[in-house]
């Protein structure tokens, strides 16, 4: 069995908030309603899974308080590092808005999606091996899901909670 502890979290831009919290066995994250707990958490999942605790994915990373423009599209980036036995490993996401502009016009146009980098220990992956590296230290990503979120369990049907639990214990 691993031993995986979380010793850092940096937020930079994601839904507004900018953070850095460095964790020891006893830190506790505590505050008054709407003032980020239930980001830094958001964050911390998306890095891993690409979701937030309402298995959305990418959802509302971009500051919502700013109005959507070109000179707006401050890019989202999120820091995890995880101590695996006694290693520790550097997890980042970074969201950018995508805009174009057609040639002789001022105006730029938000394209339908975002362009995404993954990267572990500041090496840059292709989402694909991201996704492999991530399964491959933790657990496949539906597995790793309900893990870190039990409320992922609550929507599945009890065939499919059936074989999340047998992946993760293996056997029933």
């Amino acid at each position: 069995m691993k031993k995986v502890e979380l010793k850092k979290i940096k937020i930079s831009h994601f839904r507004g908030q900018n953070l850095e919290i460095s964790f020891d066995g006893d830190t506790t994250i505590i505050g008054r309603n709407k003032v980020g707990k239930s980001t830094i958490y958001n964050a911390f999942l998306w890095v891993l899974t690409g979701c937030d605790m309402e298995d959305r994915t990418n959802f509302q990373l971009f500051d919502n308080r700013l109005e959507l423009t070109y000179e707006n599209s401050i890019p989202v980036q999120v820091d995890v590092v995880v101590c695996i036995d006694g290693y520790d490993y550097k997890f980042t996401r970074i969201a950018q808005q995508s805009w174009s502009r057609k040639r002789g016009e001022s105006e730029y146009t938000k394209e339908l999606s975002d362009a995404y980098k993954f990267m572990i220990d500041d090496i840059e992956l292709s989402t694909r091996e991201f996704k492999k590296r991530i399964e491959d230290m933790f657990a496949p990503s539906d597995c790793l899901k309900v893990i870190l979120n039990i409320k992922q369990m609550f929507g599945l049907d009890w065939k499919e909670q059936r074989k999340l639990f047998s992946q993760i214990c293996n056997e029933i």
